[in-house]
């Protein structure tokens, strides 16, 4: 073990100890010197980043890594795992490089394994990890290389996301100059909440028109009318219950502190709150704590209200988010809170398995006259690709990266690289150990996909199925060269027309978007109502909700990002503060998730969170506050 992060890791251990056992009265250091990030090394004159950034190694290199090893999607080779992947042939074979595989975990066990070879002074010689603390420590510990003098070999579109669409993640992983990691970053607008309602449900309890837009009153009169006409939502929609009050007017699960899909967050994000977030007071400019706001007790109190009257599941105390997901399957859920990819998951399966069945989706509902707006992160760093300051090719990192990113947005991957890019022959994205995501691709995506719909279908591009799966008379296909050639003139002008939008769709976008949601798209362009539609073209409700229609998924995304739609944001995205690693475990997981618990299922008064933010506050809540301030004023964001 390094002696060093040992006495590190004790010395923490001690004083979040003995914080707690003293209530708070033993003080972690608070001060914060900001270290000036710097600028990044000047590229060297002369030098080719573009060729060497996909450049093999003249002699094999062997790079340690660590993966999860997760569950398989449909379409991916059965026994594909991280060490059996095709994506290490492909890297061995363009690169040069042979990833060895010190960590293949699950899940949940991943973060485990990880530690444990840190603890020892072994850790692989490059790493991902979602943990800010994990990062932190080891980057003051000074066991991180120096990635700078590798940014330059990122890909020319990496490298203007990390400088000009999202200038400010940079900074929080460089000190002086250095840059210790390849952050993770990802648009922070796709984390934005919407409200998911059965449209049927509403048609049978006669409530017709429903504004973009409602209030936190006339969502719990939704749920509570729910309640009142629940034999007739049971005997309508063939629901699978024995009784009526097993219906759930709204879902969500029990990780309160979770600010995720089918949690409590649509409901505090609505009353202005968010759990974990800080938030900026215009007044003072400086940040308060969400978890201990006026906001959050208004929502604990919207939400114990909710609960009294069996609007919120009375049992969301024992249920984890998979059985959430098990309740909407099943057709006894009547609302929802969730991120844009929410109907094409289980909202899709009710749509496609449930006769009848239809969904709304709403913008957070407004609270106490005031607009409701989603609340992201100001600045959305996922996790951190690390590189051990004892690898000898910290710039195999950059290489890697490029390499994976080629492969998984370059609609000419399979001519370039073979047939190990296809999953059928073991190629996971879920499992390439290092990589980069292009965290503006959904804004590209919703724009070309809206844009080739709509020019398709005004060329005249109609696709229908039948319940079979069959295509019905007079729908477009891809014709071949002996069907084209058998055209007319005017007909040939016509096909190559609508053939060049169909091409300007990326190769997924054609096997998902064109494949399952155009055909949709025509039907509701046409004005054929969901229950009227094959069972074939239903199944593209759930992609054309997340990423094609104009009140839903992308298109928020899309309105947040350029600005048209408003956000509030959670200012605080540094990684772990020393006050953070001492007392959040406590304050969070513990204290935070026990009382709001104790609030929402009405076995505390809301008058108790007034002792629930004294109790905050003298455990550690002050001077994480304190800290997080002072690292605010250091590094407040581009254009605050």
């Amino acid at each position: 073990m390094n002696k060093k992060t040992s006495i590190i890791s004790i010395a923490m251990i001690f004083v979040f100890a003995v914080s707690l056992l003293l209530g708070g009265c033993y003080k972690v250091d608070e001060s914060y010197t900001a270290v000036a990030p710097g600028e990044l090394p000047a590229k060297k004159e002369g030098f080719d980043y573009e060729k060497a950034g996909m450049e093999p190694y003249d002699e094999e290199i062997t790079i340690t890594v660590a993966a999860i090893d997760y569950p398989l999607e449909t379409g991916v080779k059965e026994g594909t795992t991280p060490r059996n992947q095709s994506f290490n042939d492909i890297v061995k074979e363009k690169l040069n490089i042979n990833l060895k595989y010190v960590i293949s975990s699950t899940a949940s066990n991943y973060d485990r394994d990880l530690q444990l070879r840190i603890g020892r002074g072994d850790e692989p010689d490059m790493f991902y990890t979602t943990s800010a603390q994990t990062y932190t420590s080891l980057q003051n510990a000074g066991r991180l290389a120096d990635l700078g003098p590798s940014f330059w070999y990122l890909n020319e579109e990496l490298q203007d996301i990390y400088l000009n669409v999202m200038p400010d993640v940079l900074k929080n992983v460089m000190a002086e100059g250095k840059l210790y990691s390849f952050p993770m970053t990802g648009n922070p607008n796709e984390s934005a909440q919407k409200l998911y309602v059965r449209k049927d449900w509403l048609e049978i309890c006669g409530i017709i028109d429903i504004p973009a837009q409602i209030t936190m009153d006339e969502l719990i009169n939704i749920g509570e009318t729910f309640i009142s006409k629940g034999e007739e939502i049971v005997s309508q929609t063939n629901v699978q219950v024995s009784r009526a009050d097993q219906l759930i007017p709204l879902a969500f699960h029990n990780e309160v502190m979770w600010t995720g899909t089918a949690s409590a967050s649509g409901i505090m994000q609505a009353c202005g709150a968010s759990p974990d977030a800080y938030f900026l007071d215009e007044q003072s400019g400086e940040l308060y704590a969400g978890n201990t706001s006026q906001e959050m007790k208004n929502a604990l109190s919207v939400m114990a209200e909710m609960y009294k009257k069996g609007i919120i599941d009375k049992q969301f105390t024992t249920k984890n988010v998979d059985m959430v997901y098990d309740d909407i399957r099943s057709g006894k859920v009547g609302m929802v809170f969730g991120q844009w990819w929410l109907p094409n998951g289980e909202i899709n399966n009710t749509v496609n398995n449930i006769a009848g069945a239809d969904w709304i989706c709403l913008d957070l509902p407004s609270y106490g006259g005031k607009e409701s707006l989603p609340i992201v992160k100001r600045v959305n760093i996922q996790g951190y690709n690390c590189v051990s300051s004892k690898c000898k090719y910290p710039e195999a990192a950059a290489k890697i990266i490029n390499l994976f990113y080629d492969i998984y947005y370059n609609d000419n991957a399979e001519q370039i690289y073979g047939e190990k890019v296809k999953p059928e022959n073991g190629f996971y994205y879920n499992m390439v150990p290092i990589k980069l995501w292009d965290a503006t691709a959904s804004v590209k995506e919703y724009k070309r996909v809206n844009s080739v719909f709509k020019n398709a279908y005004d060329l005249g591009v109609r696709i229908s199925y039948d319940d079979n799966g069959n295509l019905k008379d007079g729908s477009w296909k891809v014709l071949t060269e002996t069907e084209i050639a058998g055209l007319s003139v005017a007909e040939k002008e016509k096909y190559q027309a609508q053939l060049a939008e169909y091409n300007k769709l990326k190769t997924r976008e054609k096997e998902q978007h064109w494949k399952l949601g155009y055909p949709y798209y025509c039907a509701v362009r046409n004005g054929t109502p969901v229950n009227q539609m094959s069972k074939t073209d239903k199944k593209g409700w759930g992609i054309y909700r997340c990423m094609i229609a104009d009140d839903c998924g992308y298109d928020q995304v899309t309105r947040l990002t350029e600005g048209s739609l408003k956000a509030r944001h959670d200012e605080f995205y540094g990684s772990s503060l020393t006050t953070m690693e001492a007392y959040s475990g406590y304050l969070s997981n513990t204290l935070s998730k026990e009382v709001y618990m104790q609030i929402i299922t009405g076995q505390k008064d809301i008058s108790y969170f007034d002792t629930y933010v004294k109790d905050y506050a003298k455990n550690g809540g002050d001077s994480i506050i304190r800290q997080i301030n002072l690292w605010y004023q250091a590094h407040k964001p581009s254009g605050n």
